[in-house]
């Protein structure tokens, strides 16, 4: 077994000891996620050690145009209009490298796509690289591998469960969110001292207290009344526009709407917000978002590593829908498996779901005390403790 970091409510690597060197953290060019990990480990960097140069690249920056175009606006496309493909993708190359024509075919690709991102890691100069997608570890790997890059070098991987993509055997750290996806790592062959078990790292923000009566009465939520947030992740994909919809007619809460970077669901909610007036807000994309879930009792969300965590840190009551095939179903998986959140498999299902929560506290408590056990809230801290440190979080003995 793997054991959890202690909890850290301060840096424990002398700020002194990073004094004149340099982390680069790079984030990938698929969804949003990866980007707010990075984020907060770039905060909590520049809070913990400001001796330490810090600077976050999204990957996507390091690459051709049209492979970028490629990565980034074919993902979202696929997630929308062809779902099920994303889950083959991910099914198949779930796999040891090259054991099957879609792993070797996606291996290609990425080396394709890379070559100026692998360039500029290579001359960076940085002491330390930590990623949070597997694009930009998978360069990093095999620079290391070659010895191109001398830097210490560590993955955080963002889902409950653990893909063959983040077995990566010349990085030198894989932090795991959960013993499962560490539990995965081990079984297949990456050694235990390796991995550390720290939960995802969250923005500040998510870990602090907020005036929540003072925002509440900013979105014009009237006292006693249960405000429900909808989130889709940073690209507003999935009917969230129908979940408001249905909410606002069926109950009298107030719905939060964050719609992410998709301007036609903003465009769409905000003729269901006219057809309610003072019930529904609607939110484009930004950066508060834990001021919006701050005021918000539930959280009805898909099932994103980074999302959830972040309502995970925040003690709210989670019901997670419309997972993306492939790595939000895992994610699920292990939400149920460690009662984290409750699933609504449908409309009707949401409002029971709804109503159980509104009229049982003792549920409302098992999904509260459950999050506090998770413990994700000094993630980002106890990632960055490991990485600076240069050992392991004790990841356990190895054990299968």
């Amino acid at each position: 077994m793997s054991a959890r970091v202690d909890d850290l409510s301060q840096p424990s690597v002398p700020m002194s000891f990073c004094n004149g060197k340099r982390l680069l953290i790079l984030s990938g060019p698929m969804g949003n996620g990866h980007v707010r990990a990075a984020e907060s480990l770039a905060a909590c960097a520049r809070d913990d050690y400001p001796g330490l140069s810090v600077e976050h690249i999204n990957c996507a920056a390091l690459m051709h145009p049209a492979m970028r175009a490629i990565f980034t606006h074919g993902y979202t496309a696929v997630l929308r209009h062809c779902p099920h493909l994303w889950r083959s993708i991910y099914d198949r190359t779930n796999a040891p490298p090259g054991t099957s024509g879609w792993d070797r075919f996606f291996h290609w690709f990425a080396r394709r796509a890379s070559g100026r991102m692998a360039h500029y890691i290579e001359r960076c100069g940085a002491d330390y690289i930590l990623c949070t997608h597997f694009l930009p570890a998978g360069v990093l790997d095999e620079l290391k591998a070659r010895d191109a890059v001398r830097a210490r070098a560590a993955v955080v991987v963002t889902d409950f469960d653990t893909h063959w993509a983040y077995v990566l055997p010349h990085l030198d750290h894989v932090f795991a969110p959960v013993e499962k996806g560490a539990f995965k790592l081990r079984f297949n062959g990456v050694p235990a001292e390796r991995i550390s078990l720290t939960g995802i790292p969250v923005m500040p923000g998510f870990t602090r207290a907020h005036p929540v009566r003072e925002i509440r009465e900013e979105l014009g939520i009237p006292s006693g009344a249960r405000a429900v947030m909808v989130a889709a992740g940073g690209d507003g994909l999935g009917p969230i526009d129908t979940i408001a919809r249905f909410v606002l007619e069926q109950t009298d809460d107030h719905v939060i709407v964050l719609c992410g970077h998709n301007a036609g669901m903003l465009a769409a909610v905000r003729e269901i917000a006219a057809r309610h007036p003072g019930r529904c807000t609607p939110v484009p994309f930004t950066d508060d978002v834990d001021r919006y879930m701050a005021a918000s009792d539930v959280v009805v969300t898909k099932p994103g590593g980074i999302t959830v965590s972040e309502s995970l840190a925040m003690r709210k009551m989670t019901i997670v829908m419309d997972p993306v095939p492939g790595h939000e179903e895992r994610n699920v998986d292990h939400l149920l498996e460690c009662s984290l959140a409750v699933k609504a498999s449908d409309l009707p299902d949401l409002l029971y779901k709804l109503d159980v929560l509104r009229d049982n506290a003792a549920e409302r408590e098992r999904l509260q005390t459950a999050a506090d056990r998770e413990g994700t809230r000094n993630a980002a801290r106890h990632i960055l403790s490991v990485m600076l440190a240069g050992g392991a979080a004790r990841a356990g003995d190895g054990s299968h």
